[in-house]
């Protein structure tokens, strides 16, 4: 024990011999006193100032951003107090030497103990500040779609359609591809069939086009199209394109509304969809394509 003592107090011997050589005081003046004041008193209305300023271009009122905003205050707040209070310790005759090194091992420390949670917080500045989305915006991100209804300093929360919610970390977020679906106000959805008989391609496409005049859902402006992909020895392949409102409910309704629409009209009009042959195709797929090859239906 007695060892050990002796031992530490060599120890702190050492580190006061280091702090008494690093703070030269003969040659301190009064003016060196008030400089040091001053230079303080400015580090603090600095160091509150740009942390207000921080925290207030940070905090957006349509997304929850408020941990950001202060965890970017703080850091600011902090690093300007660091930097302040070297330069005002060197007026009073320290060698800022020390201090600097200790300041940049402690920022490695944090940096390196911190990294995960620190990159955390930069993906909620990042998606928080971004332009592209906000609270209230529906997107599709990794398969999942739904209402952005909260954007935290470590995930974003989705309101999926079937009342449940789901959390993406915000790291996960800026790594993916995100679809925004409510950056306009229209979108376009897309129907692809194929329609058997012998049956010009404008006949089809007047019936669907009027089928699609009387559906209330699907916008006139822009008017919906059809455009031919392909056709068979019995059938022709078609692509339906029509406009409706962008929110992911309006869609689903205008898709469903949509087919029913042309699917009783190709059937009024004796157009059947081309399914006989795709029946049999998707049953003998395991078996292999059928003698001669896949069903006229299915080539384009």
């Amino acid at each position: 024990m007695i060892d050990l003592f002796t031992a530490a107090m060599s120890v702190s011997l050492i580190i006061v011999d280091d702090i008494d050589g690093a703070i030269d005081t003969s040659g301190i003046t009064w003016t060196d006193v008030v400089a040091a004041i001053v230079v303080m008193v400015f580090t603090v209305v600095l160091a509150v100032v740009l942390s207000h300023v921080t925290r207030q271009r940070l905090s957006r009122p349509e997304t929850d951003t408020l941990q950001v905003a202060r965890f970017a205050a703080t850091a600011v707040r902090w690093a300007v107090m660091f930097a302040g209070g070297a330069i005002a310790i060197s007026f009073l005759g320290a060698d800022v030497a020390w201090l600097t090194i200790t300041i940049v091992l402690l920022i490695a420390i944090v940096f390196l103990v911190g990294r995960p949670l620190l990159e955390k917080y930069a993906a909620g500045v990042a998606l928080a500040t971004a332009s592209g989305f906000g609270i209230g915006d529906e997107i599709g991100v990794r398969g999942i779609e739904g209402s952005v209804i909260e954007i935290s300093g470590r995930s974003t929360v989705f309101r999926l359609r079937n009342g449940t919610r789901v959390h993406i970390p915000n790291t996960k977020m800026t790594d993916e591809d995100i679809i925004v679906f409510t950056t306009e106000q229209q979108r376009r959805s897309e129907i692809d069939l194929e329609v058997g008989g012998h049956h010009s391609v404008e006949s089809v496409e007047k019936v669907i086009l009027d089928s699609l005049g009387a559906v209330e859902v699907v916008s006139s402006d822009p008017p919906p199209r059809v455009r031919a992909r392909g056709f068979g020895v019995e059938s022709v392949s078609l692509s339906v394109r029509f406009w409706h409102k962008s929110d992911l409910g309006s869609a689903s309704e205008a898709l469903d509304q949509a087919v029913r629409a042309i699917a009783s009209a190709l059937d009024a009009a004796g157009m059947p969809l081309a399914t006989d042959a795709l029946k049999v195709w998707l049953r003998d797929r395991d078996a292999g394509p059928p003698p001669g090859g896949p069903p006229p239906a299915n080539r384009s």
